[in-house]
């Protein structure tokens, strides 16, 4: 006599109580078998993974990023108050040094703005998003700022000639007191008009547009300059004194002459000074503004939401595939003494 029962072999082909204990198959992917629900866990903790590590490695290059932009940002304060100082050292003193500053400070802030605005090779990709809106407009303003500065380098060798002429005003002044100090009874009231027309005429005139953008009076130096000749010339040429101060006032009569005919160029020099000096509060502003934006970059949260996301993906992925091995094993057990008792019934049905 043969008797037929069935042994464990998948869940299609099993036969099981409907009481047995089973645990509830996983959502969506429950009904296929075993073999294919591995396939897609286990697809699901590699990609997990693989957007976290990808997450994690954006996250260092915008953090890398923000660093750089932070500390190339940090220097436009530094550089606009460097600038403003040697501008008016440059334009009201006529410090020759002042200028070599300008032209070391305008460098050193266009490289800057050049690297963030296009980049820095591969290392620092160019600005985009909110800091983008204020770093194109600290770079208009910076365009007008180095049209000024051109202007202040146009009347650069009449400002150091100026400088120049500071000394030779020193070295006139000393000349006519030594003359007052030894001119005769019958040359004091020369030398006393000399060292007048030198000190309170000729050299303050001289001076006012030293330390001033007018150029008014210029134009009117030429008899006080004929007159102080023509009393230096009625004046013994065997004095020192006499022959320095009229190599001197041959000097100053050249300073004066280069003066008004370049009196327009140094007008605008000067007065492209005063636009750099009263532009670099605004400027400042700028600058610190964008080193703020570059502070609260949101390139980070992205990619920290991004990363959050995938761990938990990964941890739920991780769990249902934990949770498709228990079920299977007690699947499988569940079939294992289904069969076992269908053995046995099998056995005693022999037996009787």
């Amino acid at each position: 006599m043969a008797f037929k029962f069935k042994l464990p072999g998948s869940r299609s082909g099993s036969t099981v109580d409907k009481d047995a204990n089973i645990e509830k198959p996983l959502p969506l992917i429950g009904h296929l078998p075993f073999t294919e629900q591995l396939q897609i866990l286990g697809g699901g903790v590699a990609l997990s993974f693989l957007v976290g590590f990808m997450a994690v490695g954006i996250d260092y290059t915008d953090t890398q990023n923000g660093a750089r932009y932070l500390e190339l940002s940090s220097n436009f304060g530094m550089l606009t108050q460097r600038l403003a100082k040697d501008v008016a050292a440059a334009s009201t003193a006529s410090d020759p040094m002042a200028f070599e500053g300008i032209d070391k400070t305008r460098e050193d802030f266009s490289t800057i703005l050049a690297k963030l605005d296009k980049g820095e090779n591969e290392n620092l990709p160019a600005t985009e998003g909110a800091p983008r809106v204020t770093l194109n407009a600290l770079m208009a303003r910076w365009k007008q700022t180095e049209n000024a500065l051109d202007e202040i380098n146009r009347g650069r060798p009449i400002l150091v000639t100026i400088s120049r002429g500071t000394e030779l005003n020193a070295e006139m002044m000393k000349m006519s007191s030594k003359l007052m100090g030894k001119a005769t009874p019958g040359d004091a009231q020369k030398a006393e008009r000399i060292s007048l027309l030198l000190g309170q005429l000729i050299i303050g005139t001289v001076h006012t547009v030293m330390v001033s953008s007018s150029t008014e009076g210029l134009a009117q130096l030429e008899p006080k300059l004929h007159e102080a000749r023509s009393l230096l010339n009625e004046m013994p040429l065997s004095d020192p004194s006499v022959a320095q101060l009229k190599d001197d006032l041959a000097s100053y009569q050249s300073l004066v002459d280069f003066l008004t005919a370049n009196a327009d160029i140094l007008h605008l020099s000067r007065q492209s000074g005063k636009v750099v000096l009263d532009d670099s509060e605004k400027m400042l502003k700028q600058s610190q503004d964008l080193l703020s934006q570059y502070s609260q970059t949101t390139h980070g949260q992205f990619t920290g939401l991004v990363m959050g996301l995938s761990a938990l993906s990964l941890l739920a992925f991780m769990w249902l595939l934990f949770k498709a091995y228990v079920n299977e094993a007690r699947h499988r057990a569940v079939l294992a003494e289904a069969a076992n008792k269908q053995t046995q019934n099998a056995i005693l049905r022999l037996m009787n």
